[in-house]
């Protein structure tokens, strides 16, 4: 992960902070309403949820959480992306056919899951209404469920 400025003319500058992954493939990234960078591995089953620095440039690696999925028998965890909703973190997993609930007690950790059907690939969840109504996209049998 690397930080940037944008000039007023939204010309970005050179790298101004840097901080691992901590795995193979990141997949996606996304900052947090807790001041933190989530970013998740696609070929290594991992990610990490990294404190973003009090000037908005830095990344505080000694405070980094890693998270390691569970595998599923036949394959590898593949977490694809992170998306935050009331005070959680949803983790599509297109390997483990799993979307994976991360909460925040002290230290992320994984909470809950929600189990898609065997074979059916989750690799995107949106959440919309006033409900709690999800939709998660099923990318191996074309499925938005």
């Amino acid at each position: 992960m690397q930080a940037f400025v944008a000039g007023a003319n939204g010309k970005l500058s050179s790298a101004v902070g840097e901080v691992s992954s901590g795995g193979a493939g990141p997949a996606h990234g996304t900052v947090l309403s807790t001041g933190e960078m989530a970013v998740f591995n696609y070929d290594s089953g991992n990610g990490r949820i990294i404190p973003i620095g009090a000037d908005l440039k830095t990344f505080d690696n000694s405070h980094a959480v890693t998270i390691t999925f569970p595998v599923p028998s036949d394959d590898i965890s593949r977490p694809h992306e992170a998306v935050e909703h009331n005070g959680e973190v949803f983790v599509p997993d297109l390997g483990g056919d799993t979307v994976y609930r991360l909460s925040k007690n002290g230290t992320w950790k994984i909470t809950g899951s929600i189990p898609q059907p065997v074979g059916s690939g989750p690799r995107h969840v949106a959440f919309y209404g006033e409900h709690f109504e999800c939709s998660i996209i099923l990318c191996l049998t074309c499925i938005v469920r």
